[in-house]
């Protein structure tokens, strides 16, 4: 998807002819648009960015939250931790990805929670806006060692 720059670039300027035919320097200015692989991660990179700080306040601004917590694995076999947010701002309800965690080594309960709580105190959300925090039954969450839950008791 990062290398589809030249084909949206394509597009726009397509659009632009269509719908704004006698302004010719729009198209003008979308020509001169830079479209290379980094230039586009990068932006991506941003928007993504700004969609976390976006979501960060509104979970900042609300009286509550809840969490669901999901272990998985990416492509190269890295176990990972989803954590997914709903939230009420602006009167609607908000459900969105807040971030995605690395996990180093074997995924216990104890490195899901270390992995957790970094991630709680340097986005400085307060652990009691959290009203309910679920988890998705993985094998991370049921073995015999101290699980996410036992271990966050503790």
């Amino acid at each position: 998807p990062f290398s589809h720059g030249e084909l949206v670039k394509k597009c726009m300027i397509s659009t632009i002819e269509t719908l704004f035919p006698i302004k010719p320097e729009l198209k003008r200015e979308i020509e001169t648009v830079p479209v290379g692989r980094n230039t586009f991660t990068r932006g991506i990179e941003e928007i993504g960015e700004e969609l976390t700080k976006s979501t960060l306040q509104d979970v900042m601004n609300c009286e509550s939250t809840s969490l669901a917590l999901d272990e998985t694995n990416d492509i190269r076999d890295t176990a990972q931790l989803a954590v997914f947010v709903r939230y009420y701002s602006k009167e609607l309800y908000h459900e969105r990805l807040l971030t995605l965690l690395n996990l180093k080594g074997r995924a216990s309960g104890a490195i899901i929670f270390d992995a957790f709580e970094t991630f709680m105190i340097g986005s400085k959300i307060p652990w009691n806006k959290i009203v309910v925090l679920e988890k998705i039954e993985a094998p991370a969450w049921k073995r015999k060692d101290p699980g996410f839950v036992n271990y966050s008791e503790d």
